[in-house]
């Protein structure tokens, strides 16, 4: 999965900004696919020159131009090839994960901040992932609505997992 293949699946709905399309990678993609304007807009270039996107100027009064970008026919086809490609295998860089796991060469006052600041994060994403299932002026295809209920799940569970290695630490020197 590259940037490309996200992105033609976002105009592939419909012509946005390349601010537009920022904004549905962190509120949309947050758990699952992190991406920088540094990123976005060299890929909208690339994508364009290769004729997979087109770009539309339009005029603002007052402010700058915008560009707007649609999917071609030629990117609709690359993004189905994407969808009949095989899976790529799960790639998971997570600096929490590494840092607990030698967390036995740190203080326990350090581990259980690194934990407590771990289930800040997680309770955010659990509360985002609510307010976004709770949008009821959205209608999420089935499909859609089950990626934010496993992201739910698989958070939910991360932070109990997270209270019981906290406990255990904070038991271990008692």
């Amino acid at each position: 999965m590259k940037g490309q293949d996200v992105i033609l699946g976002m105009l592939i709905d419909k012509p946005r900004t390349g601010y537009e399309i920022k904004r549905e990678f962190e509120n949309l993609f947050p758990d699952f696919f992190v991406a920088t304007f540094g990123t976005i807009y060299p890929t909208l270039n690339k994508m364009e020159k290769e004729a997979y996107i087109t770009r539309e100027i339009v005029q603002q009064e007052g402010k700058p131009n915008k560009n707007v970008y649609a999917i071609t026919e030629k990117g609709r086809e690359l993004f189905y090839a994407y969808l009949d490609s095989p899976l790529e295998p799960k790639s998971i860089r997570y600096d929490f994960i590494m840092r607990l796991f030698f967390g036995h060469h740190s203080s326990q006052e350090q581990l259980l901040q690194l934990i407590d600041e771990e289930m800040l994060t997680v309770e955010e994403g659990i509360n985002r992932l609510h307010n976004i299932l709770q949008d009821k002026e959205k209608k999420w295809h089935p499909v859609q609505e089950l990626c934010w209920h496993i992201g739910l799940e698989h958070h939910e569970a991360f932070l109990q997992s997270l209270k019981k290695i906290k406990d255990k630490i904070k038991n271990e020197n008692d």
